[in-house]
């Protein structure tokens, strides 16, 4: 008998809680609507957050603790100068060789190795001029940056 007692109580008071929602229909679509508004951006923002730590832990694994890089001077530095002239840092430390980079990457413990230059250039078609910078890489550089060319592949070594 106590069992049907309190499943008569409990439906009763879902009867009680429809006959609020017929007579209060406004509050009850904004309080659904203000809950179910609550769970999406929680989800969304949980979906972005979760995304954002996956891209940065792929990047540092591609990149891994036996990557490094070597830069011919401070990525900072402004070509302020003429290669000719005598004082110049141009002059007194010149860039890798391809050969020299072919060189480490015969090396033993060495996995892949990349050349890279960049420079500014221009581009015209017809009566327009585009300036753009200019990144050139050796084809081994997916082995090096972890990139991935989505569809497609990277340049062989004769092209």
């Amino acid at each position: 008998m106590r069992f049907l007692a309190r499943v008569t109580v409990a439906l009763e008071g879902v009867g009680i809680a429809f006959d609020a929602i017929r007579a209060n229909k406004v509050r009850a679509g904004l309080t659904i609507l203000g809950v179910a508004i609550g769970v999406f951006v929680v989800v969304a923002m949980s979906s972005v957050v979760k995304g954002i730590n996956e891209s940065f832990a792929r990047d540092l694994e591609a990149a891994g603790p036996t990557s490094f890089y070597i830069y011919r001077r401070p990525m900072n530095t402004i070509n302020s100068c003429n290669p000719t002239e005598q004082d110049c840092p141009e002059r007194r430390n010149p860039g890798i060789t391809i050969a020299e980079a072919k060189a480490i990457e015969r090396l033993p413990n060495i996995d892949a190795v990349t050349a890279h230059a960049a420079m500014n250039g221009s581009f015209r078609y017809k009566d327009r001029v585009v300036n753009a910078g200019i990144e050139v890489y050796t084809p081994s550089w997916t082995g090096v940056d972890g990139g991935d060319i989505f569809p497609g592949r990277s340049f062989t070594e004769p092209e």
